[in-house]
């Protein structure tokens, strides 16, 4: 996803949810590209004011798309910035649904003989 195509996304979604500016600036910021996050500390660019934030971001993320187009040979349409795509969770998808953290999974194991009851 291109990066102004990112910002617009965000920009709506954190409209849409009500989030504060400090909270939605945190937020953009943890969720682009590491690149352009290392490119906004790097560079001292960051900003309080979630639009400034988002026009900092862009300035950052098409350079680095220019940059790409012109090594690469890319086209402007797509690129391969790893970025979550605004309204995803910020963790890694595991869908073992936690039984994986303790060797287990589901349908794994001795077979039960549940109506079966032990007499001692």
């Amino acid at each position: 996803m291109r990066i102004d195509d990112y910002i617009t996304r965000f920009l709506a979604l954190s409209v849409q949810g009500g989030l504060s500016n400090e909270h939605a600036v945190e937020l953009l910021e943890r969720n682009v590209n590491p690149h352009i996050a290392e490119q906004l500390y790097l560079q001292d660019m960051r900003q309080d004011k979630l639009s400034d934030a988002a026009e900092e971001i862009c300035k950052i993320g098409r350079a680095i798309e220019l940059y790409k187009m012109h090594q690469g040979g890319g086209t402007t349409t797509k690129n391969d910035l790893s970025q979550r795509s605004p309204g995803s969770s910020n963790q890694k998808h595991n869908h073992s649904h936690g039984f994986k953290l303790f060797g287990l999974q589901p349908g794994q194991g001795a077979p039960m003989d549940i109506g079966v009851m032990h007499q001692s």
